[in-house]
């Protein structure tokens, strides 16, 4: 299946074959944070768009909005939650460190979200001393697939053209956001 993937820039590839190497020998790939990002939290949001078909059929053009608080503890874990809104439909996710979809490599945070088809690939970078940060969010494909998501709604979506994003921001504090 990676052998086919067909990713918009080279270190998304590169990182794809990262995990799956870690999922094939049974292990996580693991970076220790650096001492300045420990008990800080993140901030990030940002608006997705793209032209979809339904499962129905129906043409749609999908579109939402993604915000996620990311906490790294002083022991280097990740907390997170998730707040996404698509439509009408709006969610939010908790996850310990067992069920954050992060990991720490050097001055970034790297997420990578699987969807039914292709992924999508959020990479917050932090400046030297940890107090400012920005975010880029790209989606990736299988080779000869389009991306396919699940709504929030429970409907699946298979997009017609690439997936937009816009309103990036990112902000860091001191502190847990979470409040312990």
């Amino acid at each position: 299946m990676l052998r086919h993937l067909k990713i918009l820039p080279p270190i998304f590839s590169t990182l794809a074959l990262a995990a799956a190497a870690a999922t094939f020998v049974g292990t996580e790939i693991s970076f220790a944070a650096p001492a300045k990002m420990l008990n800080k939290t993140v901030r990030y949001s940002f608006s997705f768009s793209a032209p979809a078909r339904r499962e129905d059929g129906t043409t749609v053009a999908g579109a939402g909005n993604y915000s996620r608080t990311l906490y790294v503890s002083s022991q280097g874990r990740i907390f997170d939650k998730e707040d996404r809104q698509e439509y009408r439909e709006k969610k939010s996710f908790e996850r310990g460190p067992e069920g954050s979809k992060f990991r720490i490599e050097g001055n970034r945070i790297v997420g990578i979200l699987r969807h039914l088809s292709g992924a999508t690939q959020i990479i917050v970078s932090f400046d030297g001393e940890f107090r400012t940060c920005t975010m880029n969010v790209m989606t990736g494909i299988e080779s000869g697939k389009p991306a396919q998501m699940k709504g929030l709604n429970g409907i699946t979506y298979t997009a017609l053209g690439k997936v937009t994003y816009s309103n990036q921001t990112c902000s860091v504090s001191d502190g847990n956001a979470f409040g312990g």
